[in-house]
């Protein structure tokens, strides 16, 4: 709770936008593109996506059943799906071990307010900053490389 608190407060200070659509600029802490196919066709897209980059797929939740199951009726579309690639992982977690608190790597496909499929996934690059991992910056756009080739499959 502590680090997402310091992220709020640290994206208004630098002027950071929380969201941020594909091709705008590199303020947005989000990186999130559009999508005309069905939730489900996202998913399994995702996933062959992710296995063609080389990312695991480590978890996906499906949030209106998760909060059905607690006795929570949510009508939303909402998948969660935790990606991450080990030897990237790896290199960012033997210099800054806080980086724990946000891997790995999630990627949101959501029906968004306007009615509309999103794809979203938090831009590294932003975080490494937020962290103060400056040296990491490197490895952290090659992994948002990868990410928005996977978001942008996805979503095609």
């Amino acid at each position: 709770m502590k680090h997402a608190v310091l992220l709020v407060l640290w994206l208004a200070a630098v002027g950071c936008s929380l969201s941020g659509r594909a091709g705008e600029g590199s303020g947005a802490i989000l990186y999130t593109v559009e999508s005309r196919k069905p939730v489900a066709t996202i998913c399994e897209d995702l996933a062959k996506a992710c296995a063609e980059e080389k990312f695991g797929l480590l978890a996906v939740y499906d949030l209106m059943e998760k909060m059905r199951e607690k006795g929570i009726e949510f009508g939303g579309e909402c998948v969660i799906f935790e990606v991450c690639n080990p030897l990237k992982a790896l290199q960012m977690l033997e210099k800054n071990p806080e980086l724990s608190t946000v891997l790995p790597c999630r990627i949101a496909v959501f029906r968004a307010s306007d009615g509309r499929m999103r794809i979203s996934a938090i831009r590294p690059t932003a975080l490494m900053e937020f962290y103060g991992s400056v040296d990491l910056q490197g490895a952290a756009a090659e992994v948002e490389k990868t990410l928005k080739k996977i978001v942008d499959r996805a979503a095609r």
